[in-house]
């Protein structure tokens, strides 16, 4: 597994298989975003966090960008390693009936523009339907960093929209959220994390504005 320390307390891992890249953000308390696939593949975000030094026993926070199953896959497998009390799972508010329903019961339920702070960090919740209706971002303006899960990736593409929940014209209006942002560093739920995320996310508007063509 690849690691990249991208900002003080921000690492990222590069996704391996299926999965989705994972973010591991603090280190006196930690919060993991996405958890990949499977329960296997949360030991291995356990090995690579020991790896770099930091506590999984400061891990108290899950926050999931969107209920696809390459980026939860993974809680139940932190629920059983740290347990259920030491772990908090935050999605937003329009999907908590989907763990629910999965047997996870410590959950909260996140609003846009709500800010989480994780470790002396600030991040803004933005809603961002249009790949899924549960999609979000976070956004850290102390450097400009922005977690777009499968909102937006690097060069220019998007999340697709063809799947349920899909939808073109939401994932536009979502993306014309995240024009308005300060953004040097692009951490996307696949593909590269890159810089100069402001041109990152011009030349996704403009595709996903071309695809509406299509619809």
């Amino acid at each position: 597994m690849y690691i990249l320390e991208i900002v003080p307390k921000i690492h990222a891992i590069e996704s391996y298989g299926f999965s989705s890249n994972c973010y591991v953000i603090g280190q006196n308390e930690i919060a993991i975003v996405d958890t990949g696939a499977s329960a296997e593949y949360a030991k291995r975000i356990i090995n690579v966090i020991k790896e770099i030094g930091l506590n999984p026993n400061n891990i108290t926070k899950i926050i999931i960008t969107h209920h696809h199953p390459d980026h939860t896959g993974g809680i139940l497998g932190f629920i059983k390693i740290l347990g259920s009390d030491q772990v908090t799972i935050y999605v937003h508010e329009s999907g908590i009936r989907f763990y629910k329903n999965r047997g996870i019961t410590n959950i909260y339920g996140l609003k846009d523009g709500e800010t989480i702070e994780i470790d002396g960090l600030k991040f803004l919740v933005i809603h961002t339907p249009g790949h899924t209706e549960d999609g979000i971002c976070l956004y850290n303006s102390k450097y400009k960093l922005l977690i777009s899960g499968d909102t937006v990736f690097s060069y220019g593409s998007i999340g697709r929209t063809d799947l349920p929940g899909g939808n073109i014209l939401k994932l536009v209006k979502s993306i014309e959220k995240l024009l308005k942002l300060d953004v040097e560093y692009l951490l996307p739920g696949h593909m590269e994390f890159v810089t100069e995320g402001n041109r990152q996310i011009q030349q996704s508007y403009r595709f996903a504005r071309s695809c509406m063509s299509f619809y």
